[in-house]
């Protein structure tokens, strides 16, 4: 699974690119949904081997606002 800030869609995409034409990975990303679905990040990353994450400043600002909020 890919978590990304939505401000960062651009680099999300040309990673799911990459990732997504390798036949041993398995990648999830939302690109349609706007709203936190920590339930489903959750499950996935239970069901996971490997889970990679790529945290930018974007990402940690959004979080941080959230958990403020």
């Amino acid at each position: 699974m890919i978590s990304y800030s939505h401000i960062d869609i651009d680099f999300c995409r040309k990673l799911y690119d990459v990732f997504s034409i390798l036949p041993e990975l398995s990648v999830s990303v939302d690109f349609i949904s706007s709203k936190y679905l920590w339930q489903e990040i959750a499950q996935t990353i239970e069901q996971s081997d490997l889970v990679l994450l790529l945290i930018s400043n974007n990402f940690f600002s959004i979080i941080n606002h959230v958990v403020k909020n």
